[in-house]
Formats: C-alpha cells, structure tokens, sequence
C-alpha cells in the first residue's frame, strides 16, 4: 500500500489542513486516506483530466498489473467483440479495472469490493453463465509468469472485473439484443415517432430490413397486412402507421415481454 503513497504527485499531505474537525497530527493520514481510496475504487464514468492523471500514477505504480489489465481487454476485444472498444470509454474501463485490481492488491485480496453489495446477483442463465466463463477463460488461461505475483486474487479480480465490464459486454454483443425491424412505407413522417421510440430501448437492436434476412429477426414492425403470406415464419407486429402516442406503451411492452419470453439467453440481466 505504501507504494502507491510514496512519491505520488497526486498526494497532498495538507489536503484537509482547514478542516476544524481533523486534528492537526491527523491531517496527513487523513489525507493519505482519501488518496488511498481515490486510487483504488472504481468511480469514474466520464473522461476528466484525472483519468488520465490517475492513470499513469497506477501504471507507474503497478506496471504489471497495468500489463494484466490491458490483456483482459485485448482478449475482449480480439476474441469476444471483433473489435476494438472506442478510444475514451476504453480509457476510463482501464482505469476502473486498474483502480479495482490495486484495491484488491493492496488488501491482499481482501479488499470489500463495492459491487458486491451494488450489484444483486441474478439467477443462472445462459448468458449470465456464458459471459462468466469467459471472464475464467482468461486468468484461467493467463500463463505469464510475471503474473505469478497476482495469480493468488485471481478469483476476486475474475468477480471485480466481470461487474466492472459487464454493461460494455452487453453494449457490444449484440445477441444480448432484441433484433428489430420497421417494414413500412419509407417515408420519415411514418417511421420517425417508432424509430424514436425503439432507439430509446436498451435492449433492442435496431436494423434495416432485408428480406434474405427475414429470418434473423426476432420481430419486424410492419403496416402491410401481406406480411405474414410473403414471411409466414417471421414474427411480426402489424402496425397501423396513423395509430395516436398513445399506442406506444403498447409497443414497448410487447417488446418487453418478448424480450423476456423469446429466448432464455436474453435474461442476461
């Protein structure tokens, strides 16, 4: 732990020396604890200049954990996504991912990860259970042997960084997705009120639609009442293009329900 402190140009020993409440032989500790928590907890969401700044300390730091890090999202990217994560939302995923690995590094493993009391765990499905497996295949895998000296946690980094990584892995694999389609006249005063409404819902991937594809699609939103004759095997919506907004609960509903009912992997959730 002292390691991250020392020579740390992030750590301001007077940071709470106007606080009254603190006692003046306190002041350092308490800063160092602030710092300390800064540089292991995983709080960032949005780019800032201290991405970056917190980032090359804890490189600095810990370049073999840094090392480790970076692998975890190359595997990601290469074998999982087919590619690679936008530059600055991989920016601030590598740091929380580095942040959480030095907390579990500097408690030896015993480090009270926030997300287990964040995140409820969901029963055991395909997906859940697919995406575990991955995160094990990896430090299972990992084979390096300047990794030795963290092999001991890998168990909490497979459960830290899987919650860490889970809402990008579901972004970028689309099969955690509804694949839905709008077959109706292309006229953008038609379609904008649905396109709007679809776009809005996490859990629906919005595509043209190709009838050499009809058939990968989970639904198609369609105003021609010929469409069940042309793709009998399609499940489809039959949607009255004047219908009023007030029909759009009704919408996002069967989605809902579909997205429940139509294939057990799209519980990931």
């Amino acid at each position: 732990m002292q390691r991250l402190l020392e020579d740390n140009p992030l750590y301001d020993l007077s940071l709470c020396q106007h606080n009254p409440l603190i006692p003046k032989k306190f002041i350092a500790k308490e800063s160092g604890g602030l710092l300390m928590s800064s540089l292991i907890s995983p709080g960032f969401t949005t780019e800032s200049a201290l991405v970056e700044k917190h980032q090359l300390v804890l490189a600095k730091k810990l370049p073999t954990l840094n090392e480790l890090v970076e692998a975890f999202l190359v595997y990601f990217e290469s074998q999982i996504f087919k590619k690679s994560i936008a530059p600055k939302k991989r920016q601030v995923l590598q740091l929380n991912l580095l942040q959480a690995g030095a907390g579990i590094w500097a408690f030896q493993g015993s480090f009270p990860n926030l997300h287990y009391f964040l995140v409820q765990e969901n029963r055991l499905n395909p997906a859940s259970v697919h995406y575990e497996e991955e995160i094990r295949h990896f430090f299972r895998s990992t084979k390096d042997s300047k990794f030795l000296q963290y092999r001991e946690y890998f168990p909490t980094f497979e459960k830290s960084f899987g919650h860490i990584l889970k809402a990008t892995y579901m972004e970028e694999m689309l099969w955690t997705k509804l694949r839905v389609d709008i077959a109706i006249e292309p006229n953008c005063i038609l379609q904008e009120k649905l396109q709007l409404v679809i776009g809005a819902i996490y859990f629906v991937h919005y595509e043209p639609f190709l009838p050499e594809q009809a058939d990968q699609y989970d639904l198609v939103i369609t105003s021609m009442a010929t469409f069940p004759q042309d793709f009998p095997d399609v499940p489809y919506l039959l949607w009255n293009i004047v219908t009023p907004d007030e029909e759009l609960p009704y919408l996002f509903y069967t989605l809902r329900d579909l997205y429940y009912l139509r294939n057990e992997r799209l519980h990931f959730m």
